[in-house]
């Protein structure tokens, strides 16, 4: 008896598949898709501006297939679909190597984004939430600083086969790995449920104790507490959390002008560089931290306390970023904001609409983040070109982040009313 209580318990090997599985494919594969566009661009002759509608196609796709992805993964085997999705995801990435059209990279990155809405957005949450009843918010935070602290690795690596090798090798080479690595860790560690093991979720055994000591009745197991999808639709707390994820995301989705940022700072692109590490560093510790402080003060109060990180890190940018230990500083801030929409988000979505059909629920509020990664990125550089500053940007942003609070504050006060239905 005593042995068996030191044995690991085996919701643990599940999240190790899972951090390979998004580290390799969420923080290298997606992550480092930006590495290609200039030297497809300059052997080619390609514009960037073409060559980055790839990631529209992908935005466009993901909008439409997530929530069905969603709704799959509810009724099919969860490995399964995994397997096949680490397959298109890893080997469609390879097979841009081969291409010399852009219809070849619209087509594939279209095919690519049916199977990393599970492998980057979906499988991971939902797995975490089957396997986890308590500590799952720091498993979604490991798993979040996972994504960064793979990147951080595999990206440098590429870019150097990418200049050693050319973009072809690039390609093919971090696909192919990917595809080696994750797929038989996904399948040799991955199981659907505790039960396919034997087992209940982590910390289900003291949750049930702590219910029979304080006298409460046990909640029947096969009763899965939440409300369905359909109801869900139903409800201002959807809305208000979609719109939260939407706003999030937008807000996120600045990273991709911090090198820009530094110029319009008057300082030099070496520095908008070491920038996006600092902003990486704080998405890297906001991960881990949110994630611990959601099991110890839940997901709204640890949601508003990032959005304050996230007020400083704007405010600082708006009044001192021509400082560069203001511009470093608002950025650790502000990764640590970043950090909510993956380690955060899922969380939000189980506590306000519980497990019952969390995969649907959570599917459609990824939509959110493609449609807002679609539109507001373009927007933030359309008001650059415009105005010659982000300053306008800036204050967009600001504006988002009082939408972020006033649509959680709605969103959880009306959430606390379907608690009686769970």
């Amino acid at each position: 008896m005593a042995q068996q209580k030191k044995r690991i318990h085996y919701a643990w090997f599940v999240l190790i598949a899972i951090i390979i599985m998004m580290g390799f494919l969420r923080g290298g594969v997606n992550s480092g898709m930006g590495l290609f566009l200039s030297p497809i661009s300059q052997d080619l002759g390609f514009g960037i501006g073409s060559l980055s509608i790839m990631y529209s196609v992908s935005a466009l796709v993901g909008a439409v297939w997530n929530p069905i992805a969603g709704k799959l993964l509810q009724k099919y085997s969860i490995r399964m679909i995994t397997g096949i999705s680490v397959c298109v995801h890893a080997l469609c990435f390879a097979a841009m190597g081969l291409m010399h059209q852009l219809w070849g990279w619209y087509s594939f990155v279209g095919l690519m984004a049916l199977g990393a809405a599970f492998t980057t957005q979906l499988v991971g949450p939902v797995l975490i939430n089957k396997w986890f009843k308590e500590k799952n918010g720091t498993a979604m935070g490991i798993m979040m600083a996972a994504v960064g602290l793979f990147g951080a690795i595999l990206q440098p690596t590429t870019a150097a086969v990418i200049s050693k090798f050319g973009w072809s090798a690039g390609y093919i080479c971090l696909g192919l790995v990917s595809f080696v690595v994750v797929l038989p860790v996904v399948l040799l560690l991955i199981r659907d449920n505790p039960e396919d093991k034997g087992l209940k979720a982590y910390g289900a055994e003291e949750a049930e104790k702590k219910q029979e000591a304080s006298g409460r009745q046990a909640v029947d197991p096969s009763m899965i507490p939440g409300i369905t999808s359909s109801r869900a639709l139903k409800t201002p707390a959807f809305y208000c959390v979609f719109l939260f994820m939407f706003f999030i995301c937008g807000i996120a989705s600045f990273a991709s002008h911090v090198p820009t940022l530094a110029v319009d700072s008057q300082f030099t692109t070496q520095v908008g560089g070491n920038g996006m590490s600092f902003w990486m560093i704080g998405t890297f510790v906001g991960s881990l931290l949110f994630g611990m402080l959601a099991d110890k003060l839940g997901a709204k109060k640890s949601a508003l306390l990032a959005m304050c990180f996230g007020f400083v890190a704007v405010l600082i940018l708006i009044f001192f970023r021509q400082h560069l230990a203001g511009y470093y500083g608002a950025l650790v801030f502000y990764g640590f904001l970043a950090s909510t929409m993956g380690t955060l988000g899922p969380l939000i979505v189980s506590s306000i609409f519980g497990y019952k059909d969390f995969g649907t629920i959570f599917g459609f509020m990824v939509t959110a983040i493609n449609v807002a990664s679609m539109v507001l990125v373009p927007v933030y550089g359309f008001v650059y070109d415009a105005t010659k500053t982000y300053q306008y940007v800036l204050y967009m942003i600001l504006g988002f982040l009082v939408a972020c609070v006033l649509c959680l504050l709605i969103a959880f006060k009306n959430g606390e009313k379907l608690k009686s239905e769970f």
